[in-house]
């Protein structure tokens, strides 16, 4: 719920606040499973109205699910480690709940700022070199992970060690090992380099913003296109990074157009399709994944996705009667093509000679919208 000029609401500051606190309060190294039972009783205890309690409840929810986003993406950075043993009795990942006060929130969204918190995690790890060392890596900070004096030679010999398994940590291992640095990025001719690849991979699979936008400056045009377009269909739906799906789809459009909508059109509308016609459980997931990619990819690989096939997602949700995914997928449609939408539909109704429906009368009010402001314009 936002203001007239886009700003959100008193209640929904509110609600966010009180959401946070709670959590906050709450978090401590607690597993997300124990918060998952344990918030619900702590907001029936508040005493407020039933309909404020749901929208906290929702809130809280909105909460858990970025921090299970922030903590299965961190928990990538120890994958491979060694199985724990007696004395451990639990995975190094586990580690990442006791920097839970690190967590740093996006002003006015349910959303942890990765960076701000990563930069936060590592002013904490003065006595924990190898962690500190892998933060840095991920988020591709070279002034911290090329300092000699943090991370000297004794350091980066049990680093490489311990964790040149990990193709991140290869990759920046073998870097600093390099004396001519830009020749691991030379690959003109070539297959690319299988650290860079590897790596490179990993940032874009598991939503290492930093670390994609550091081999994209360093790998050539072509390599640019081949890595990610093998990488596309695994990461539309999979990936929970808002910003490398938003980055990559701004970025490939430009290189290949025409292939990049190609793949993402045969995922996006059998999600699109299991929405309008599945189970009810089905329905409710799979809405969150067109949600999810329409709200997160470029404008310009959005408008290509509807006019697709003559605009058959949005044809497809007035035929199956699905009013929500309607109206969404027309907020979604350019002003522009509006009216050549309302004709598709128009021709429906004259072949089934049916009368007005909700989903007619919606777009219709679109078009009437659009034509008002152009008048004033």
């Amino acid at each position: 719920m936002r203001g007239g000029r886009g700003l959100p609401t008193l209640q929904c500051t509110s609600i966010r606040s009180i959401a946070l606190r709670l959590f906050q309060a709450q978090v401590r190294w607690r597993r997300l499973s124990d918060l998952k039972r344990g918030l619900p009783e702590n907001i029936q205890e508040l005493g407020l109205p039933l309909h404020l309690r749901k929208l906290i409840r929702e809130a809280i929810e909105d909460v858990l699910t970025d921090l299970e986003r922030w903590t299965e993406k961190h928990s990538q950075l120890f994958e491979g480690d060694a199985k724990p043993t007696m004395k451990e009795r639990a995975p190094r990942f586990e580690h990442l709940r006791t920097y839970y006060y690190c967590l740093t929130w996006r002003s006015n969204r349910y959303e942890i700022n990765d960076v701000v918190t990563a930069q936060k995690i590592i002013k904490e790890l003065d006595n924990w070199r190898q962690m500190k060392f892998q933060f840095a890596c991920a988020y591709a900070m070279q002034n911290l992970i090329g300092d000699d004096f943090t991370f000297d030679r004794h350091y980066r010999t049990a680093f490489k060690t311990r964790l040149a398994h990990h193709p991140v940590y290869d990759f920046w291992l073998t870097l600093l090992e390099t004396s001519k640095k830009e020749t691991m990025f030379l690959m003109e001719n070539q297959a690319p380099n299988q650290k860079v690849m590897l790596c490179f991979r990993f940032a874009v699979t598991h939503g290492f913003i930093e670390l994609t936008k550091y081999f994209w400056d360093k790998i050539t045009l072509r390599h640019r296109e081949s890595m990610c377009m093998l990488q596309w269909r695994a990461l539309l739906f999979r990936t929970r990074s808002r910003e490398t799906l938003r980055f990559l789809s701004m970025e490939l459009v430009k290189i290949n157009p025409h292939a990049l909508t190609r793949l993402t059109w045969t995922i996006f509308y059998d999600a699109l399709y299991k929405c309008l016609t599945g189970t009810e459980t089905e329905k409710i997931v799979e809405e969150r994944k067109v949600r999810f990619l329409l709200d997160n990819i470029s404008r310009v690989l959005k408008t290509k996705l509807l006019k697709t096939e003559k605009y058959k997602a949005i044809i497809d949700a007035y035929y199956y009667k699905h009013e929500r995914m309607f109206a969404y997928l027309l907020e979604n449609v350019p002003d522009s093509l509006v009216r050549a939408v309302r004709e598709r539909v128009d021709r429906i109704i004259d072949r089934r000679k049916t009368v007005e429906t909700n989903l007619h009368r919606t777009l219709i009010r679109r078009q009437v919208t659009i034509d008002e402001a152009s008048l004033r314009s």
